[in-house]
């Protein structure tokens, strides 16, 4: 009875990773969407110079009256890219190492 309820849990929760797996790439691309004004406002004030913004608010004031929201959206089409192939090189990479593990270590 334990095993049965062992292979039961086993199977749910693979059911549960594979479901996970398959909208990954979405809400990283949807991370990637959301977090872009941050990213943009904090490149900003790392390179800026005469420290043209006074404050992290001011910094997202001046972009918001010079570009409008538009702004905000600048280079979301290289950062979700970017976070695209490195996350098919990862999960590449991790079912091949994943293969090569289980033929060298038993299985518990």
């Amino acid at each position: 009875m334990g095993g049965e309820c062992c292979e039961w849990v086993c199977l749910s929760c693979n059911r549960f990773l594979l479901i996970l797996s398959e909208y990954e790439e979405r809400f990283i691309i949807l991370a990637a969407f959301l977090t872009n004004p941050i990213d943009v406002v904090k490149s900003r004030l790392m390179t800026q110079r005469d420290k043209y913004y006074k404050s992290t608010f001011n910094c997202f004031q001046m972009i918001y009256q010079e570009e409008g929201s538009k702004g905000f959206m600048k280079g979301v089409h290289v950062r979700v890219a970017s976070i695209g192939f490195s996350g098919i090189i990862f999960f590449a990479v991790y079912e091949r190492f994943k293969l090569v593990y289980d033929k060298i270590l038993p299985k518990w």
